[in-house]
């Protein structure tokens, strides 16, 4: 009886699961994972024909239909169809006809459109704001389009109008993250360009590393030097390697010796040094065979090389607040050696 009794609520179980269960949607079968969703919308994807799926109402927002479909934010999404594009509301109104090669997305509100292979710009109502005639436009950051023309590229704003002449085989922003710097092109070499733009690195190395924001490497065979945007300093390339020290300084390398420069790329220290290494704001510590000793950012020695090791003088408290006091006690030290070798 009780073996009875439980298989009864096993097959009362299984028929509430079925009752409860949503009824088997083809629509959700297959979903284009390379489209964004926004809201519970999603691409869907039904016998080749793309549509627009809404996962909360479990119900088409937009019937598979198109030859391909992609979302743009809320506004809607490109479609194509019969090898047209336009672009389409949620409601499957059409705000930009299907009339054109190709559509895509540029920014603010702007599409690029491809017709008869030249490259325009139209807005999400479909007016034309860049008549086509450019043999590529593509979004280089807020302010300004790369386009190309007769195989050179320039930079125009998002109007139309030409900002930086035609005279580059590439620009494009030097790192995703940064919008104001632009790297530039002309063969194989590079250089940069601000946000204004001007050109302020000649397109003449053979690589450009960003250091921060206002330090970039420069690379040219196997040597390297640096630009400082802010004053437009350039050191051409003649050190093994260069590095970012502080804010204010720059760490050089030239064989296998050690030195720094001023962002100005004026001597600091010569590199004349197995290794350097920051003690504060104000203080620099050098290691010459196999002693250490302790400079300014002037230059200035503060210590005689006593130190076995970089981190006997983090132990001996050279602090930016005692400064003062500890070179008072290293001048007075210097002084004393220097009386007892003339005695």
């Amino acid at each position: 009886m009780k073996k009875i009794t439980i298989l009864v609520l096993c097959f009362l179980f299984s028929i509430m699961q079925a009752i409860s269960a949503p009824a088997y949607n083809p629509n959700k079968v297959k979903y284009d994972n390379d489209n964004k969703v926004f809201a519970n919308y999603q691409v869907t994807k039904v016998d080749g024909k793309y549509g627009i799926y809404d996962a909360s109402e479990e119900k088409n927002v937009i019937t598979p239909q198109y030859d391909s479909l992609k979302m743009i934010k809320e506004d809607g999404a490109i479609v194509s169809k019969n090898g047209k594009y336009g672009f389409i509301d949620y409601d499957n109104n059409q705000k930009i006809p299907l009339k054109y090669d190709y559509l895509y997305y540029l920014y603010d509100g702007r599409f690029g459109v491809v017709q008869d292979k030249k490259y325009g710009v139209i807005d999400a109502s479909g007016k034309s704001i860049i008549t086509p005639q450019y043999d590529y436009l593509y979004k280089v950051n807020s302010k300004y389009l790369g386009a190309v023309k007769n195989g050179k590229c320039g930079l125009i704003n998002y109007n139309g109008g030409e900002v930086l002449p035609f005279n580059y085989d590439h620009i494009n922003k030097l790192t995703n993250n940064i919008d104001n710097i632009l790297l530039s092109r002309v063969g194989t070499k590079y250089g940069l360009l601000d946000n204004t733009p001007q050109e302020v690195v000649t397109a003449k190395y053979d690589k450009i590393r960003r250091l921060d924001d206002s330090l970039y490497e420069l690379k040219s065979g196997e040597k390297y030097g640096f630009a400082y945007l802010p004053t437009k300093t350039i050191v051409e390339p003649k050190y093994d390697r260069v590095y970012r020290y502080s804010e204010k300084a720059v760490k050089v390398r030239k064989y296998d010796k050690f030195g720094l420069l001023n962002n100005n790329g004026e001597t600091i220290i010569e590199p004349a040094f197995l290794s350097i290494q920051k003690v504060n704001d104000f203080l620099i510590a050098v290691k010459r065979y196999d002693k250490w000793a302790i400079v300014d950012f002037s230059g200035k020695q503060i210590t005689q090389p006593v130190y076995n090791s970089f981190s006997d003088i983090l132990k001996e408290g050279w602090r930016a607040d005692d400064f003062a006091e500890k070179e008072q006690e290293a001048e007075e030290e210097k002084q004393k050696t220097e009386n007892n070798l003339k005695r």
